[in-house]
């Protein structure tokens, strides 16, 4: 029986968020302007600015006359990840978009991008939402301890077909009627701390929507020279720790199984610490990968017991 969430691609938004990025939002629009794009199916894009001050409209109007896509440009003014993309399902509703094919501004989309999604979504009688990975680009050429950085993946075991139980909002295409007919939104409790992208489709997949992976739908994610030191890397790590604890707790009802999961993590942590100090044998790229472990150890123990988010994005800014 046909998924009622399943509809006909008429109309597909492509649709990003920007906050104070003018470089980074450049490049990722120059490949939008460079997509094949389908001959019988409308296609426009959505730029949501997140920035009062509008800092994102002269970049954007510079493209509307390199490009044939009705642009559609809309300030935010309420700030956080949550804000930004709750107004672009909003107007992606309002403007009778069918379907959403949503990136970050640091996205650098292949040619044959929004074709793939198209064509993958009409073959896959089950798929509801479609996801895919997101590899490493870079401004500039990184060291390699960086290059080979578990953070900077260029590759995945993921195999096309597989389902998904979330997805991420850096690369996904899903039909509006997961907004329209679940009435799902991005939760303001992740409006600083981020992961309510992967809140809101582990939502939309527990309420019947299918997530499946293609491959062929990959994008790349382009990072700036702020992200190419140690700090960074360490910094992110422990962001994703606490995130994901903060998602796993919440996810637990009952007092043992948080309880538990507290001392996996701690034990988690600990093992990490004992480890790590050998892994220089193994030379520094090994020695910064396990670091990020331990520090993303440390951020799963910080977030599975405290109840307060990390802010983590409430001052990043620029490229």
């Amino acid at each position: 029986m046909k998924n009622s969430l399943k509809t006909n691609i008429s109309f597909v938004m492509l649709s990003i968020c920007t906050f104070k990025r003018p470089n980074i939002l450049s490049k990722c629009l120059e490949t939008v302007v460079s997509l094949s794009l389908p001959k019988d199916i409308k296609v426009e894009l959505l730029v949501i600015d997140n920035d009062f001050e509008a800092s994102a409209k002269d970049i954007v109007d510079n493209f509307k006359s390199k490009t044939n896509i009705h642009i559609n440009y809309f300030v935010e003014e309420k700030r956080g990840l949550s804000n930004a993309r709750n107004r672009l399902i909003t107007e992606a509703v309002n403007l009778g978009a069918s379907h959403i094919a949503m990136f970050d501004d640091d996205i650098l989309l292949p040619e044959n991008w929004l074709i793939n999604y198209i064509n993958y979504y009409n073959e896959n009688k089950n798929a509801v939402i479609i996801t895919a990975a997101s590899y490493a680009a870079f401004v500039t050429p990184p060291p390699k301890y960086i290059e080979k950085n578990d953070l900077f993946k260029c590759s995945t075991t993921k195999k096309t077909g597989s389902v998904r139980k979330d997805a991420a909002s850096g690369n996904v295409f899903f039909p509006v009627s997961i907004i329209t007919d679940l009435g799902l939104n991005f939760k303001n409790d992740y409006v600083f701390m981020g992961g309510e992208d992967g809140k809101f489709f582990e939502e939309a997949s527990n309420k019947g929507a299918m997530i499946v992976w293609c491959n062929d739908c990959f994008n790349r994610e382009l990072n700036s020279n702020d992200k190419i030191n140690i700090k960074w890397i360490l910094k992110r790590s422990h962001y994703n720790g606490y995130s994901a604890a903060q998602n796993a707790m919440k996810r637990k009802s009952d007092n043992l199984g948080k309880n538990l999961y507290i001392i996996r993590q701690m034990c988690s942590f600990v093992l990490n610490c004992l480890i790590l100090p050998f892994t220089i044998m193994l030379g520094f790229t090994a020695f910064v990968n396990m670091l990020g472990f331990t520090f993303k150890a440390l951020g799963r123990v910080q977030g599975s017991m405290k109840s307060s988010p990390l802010n983590y994005y409430e001052k990043i800014y620029g490229d």
